[in-house]
């Protein structure tokens, strides 16, 4: 019923400082004669879980809908067309993941709760930011990629103005988030996943990924082994040139024996002694170096995903709701600011008095 009919039926209301509505004095308050009742209750009356404050708005938009048939539907029609229009402009999401198995620290060189603590170190270390920007450099995140049309237009209308290194900064922040790093209960696995926009760079990312951590380990499990070669060679060697410096004092030859007690076979049972940690260390290397690719084995080379995560379907089905939404903002915002009386459960919430109920005839009378 429009304001024009409400006026004729002296059924306008008027908004007042301090409370939300007010029969005009001395009038008459008609409801419009298609509302229905809606089981009206005071709100008093009302449970704390009750449901009628729900079905009471929803038929106030359903009739809100009715009455502005033609806002609704080009709310409806724009709202999903913009909506569409920015799924059309967002890239497809891709998924792809790689497993790996950590294989005890018993094999080869392998240390006790070595690979537990590897399970649990594993995201901080893949999402250092050292070795975010490597995966972004081996990854080529910073090369442009196809984007679908009205991706492509969208950034010919709104181009990016950010720099290398904000770009870099923006694909660091979108690593932390897009990439998943967990271990399971038993700490015998990691997972690595990542949800990407470019199926070729999701399982770069991923590769990448895997290589920090194995790189890490390797640093932290085989790079002590390798200090400790080093110093001992460089020991050994001090060791040998003071035994060629003390025969060459005694003036011996290549077969000439040290005597008994003296400093020189001092000097030489030093020198083989170090020769000996030598060996020993060079061969706890090797070992350490040939287990730690098996202690962390990849059970798979990331695979290129083929199909996206979520398909168009569910997309515009989004678009779909969101445009169903904004319908109904639309015509409720029409009739909110007006103060008219739709239903008998607006006048008992102001606690006004419903006189009567006017309903239309049945047909046929």
């Amino acid at each position: 019923m429009d304001t024009q009919d409400d006026q004729q039926m002296g059924g306008d209301l008027e908004r007042a400082p301090g409370r939300a509505l007010r029969a005009r004095p001395n009038e008459a308050t008609i409801v419009d004669i298609a509302a229905p009742t809606g089981g009206a209750v005071a709100p008093d009356e009302d449970s704390l879980f009750s449901l009628e404050p729900i079905k009471r708005w929803a038929n106030f938009v359903l009739r809100a809908i009715r009455r502005h048939r033609v806002v609704a539907l080009l709310s409806l029609v724009i709202a999903t067309a913009l909506g569409g229009m920015l799924l059309a402009a967002s890239p497809a999401q891709y998924q792809t993941s790689a497993t790996v198995l950590l294989g005890g620290d018993n094999i080869l060189g392998g240390t006790t709760g070595v690979s537990t603590s590897a399970s649990r170190q594993a995201q901080s270390i893949i999402l250092r930011r050292d070795n975010l920007d490597i995966i972004i450099d081996e990854a080529s995140l910073l090369d442009e990629v196809e984007k679908p049309f009205f991706g492509r237009l969208k950034d010919s209308i709104f181009p990016s103005q950010q720099t290398t290194a904000e770009r870099t900064e923006t694909l660091r922040t979108t690593l932390r988030t897009a990439l998943l790093v967990f271990a399971n209960n038993n700490a015998d696995t990691v997972e690595i996943s990542v949800i990407w926009s470019d199926p070729q760079q999701a399982a770069a990312i991923v590769q990448s990924a895997y290589d920090r951590f194995l790189e890490e380990r390797i640093r932290l499990e085989v790079g002590p082994l390798r200090e400790q070669v080093a110093i001992l060679e460089g020991r050994a060697t001090q060791a040998s040139l003071l035994v060629e410096q003390l025969r060459d004092d005694l003036d011996l030859g290549p077969g000439d024996g040290a005597q008994a007690g003296s400093e020189l076979e001092s000097a030489n049972n030093a020198e083989q002694d170090l020769l000996g940690q030598v060996r020993n260390a060079q061969l706890a290397l090797a070992q350490s170096e040939a287990g730690i690719e098996f202690r962390y084995a990849l059970s798979a080379a990331p695979e290129v995903p083929t199909q996206p995560i979520s398909g168009n379907l569910t997309g515009y089905i989004a678009a779909l709701m969101f445009g169903l939404v904004v319908m109904g903002l639309a015509c409720v915002a029409l009739d909110a600011p007006r103060g008219r009386i739709i239903a008998t459960w607006q006048l008992e919430q102001e606690r006004i008095p419903v006189l009567a109920v006017l309903r239309p005839a049945p047909s046929g009378r």
